[in-house]
């Protein structure tokens, strides 16, 4: 849920406009009626792999030793939630600079401008 709340104020930041959040069988989404570009849909992507793994990272060389099972867990469950996004990024990644997103939580849209 903190995962996707990440993704949400994401969508808020880059587009004001207030993002829905839902419940899909097995996994929770945010999601936009909103396009957006493809290096801020990047950050809206990672944002949330990218916060939470420095999160989780400082609590663990901070909190007792104790801790650091339940936080490498913690970590762990992070990284696997954030599998779509990293597939999602690499495949954008191999795209033209110039698309546009449309993130409905669970289906996407892309838009590339014709060809010339």
């Amino acid at each position: 849920i903190l995962h996707e709340a990440v993704h949400g104020v994401c969508f808020w930041a880059f587009s004001r406009q207030k993002p829905r959040f839902g419940w899909k069988s097995a996994y929770a989404y945010a999601a936009s009626d909103a396009y957006y570009g493809k290096v801020p849909y990047l950050i809206i992507g990672l944002a949330p792999v990218v916060l939470w793994g420095v999160v989780l990272a400082v609590l663990a060389a901070v909190l007792p030793v104790r801790w650091y099972s339940i936080v490498q867990l913690i970590q762990l469950i992070n990284l696997s939630g954030a599998a779509g996004d990293l597939y999602v990024t690499w495949l954008l990644c191999r795209m033209p600079k110039d698309i546009l997103i449309q993130d409905a939580g669970v289906a996407m849209q892309i838009f590339a401008p014709a060809a010339r």
